[in-house]
């Protein structure tokens, strides 16, 4: 049964990836994705990291609640 990756979400090819470890298209898929995956990069100080983790904590909160 060949498996559609590209309509799977993360979470459910992640799923997939760890149940079928030998299956190397669903893997790369899985590696390709995770590789696009945009990062945030925090610099600065201790304090700097602080408020920034906050802040997206409460963007995060906003959202849910909206």
């Amino acid at each position: 049964m060949q498996s559609n990756f590209e309509t799977m979400s993360k979470v459910e090819l992640r799923a997939y990836v760890i149940a079928n470890p030998g299956n190397q298209e669903a893997f790369y898929m899985f590696i390709d994705r995770f590789a696009s995956t945009p990062t945030e990069v925090f610099s600065g100080g201790a304090e700097e990291v602080e408020f920034q983790v906050k802040k997206k904590i409460e963007e995060l909160s906003k959202a849910k609640d909206s």
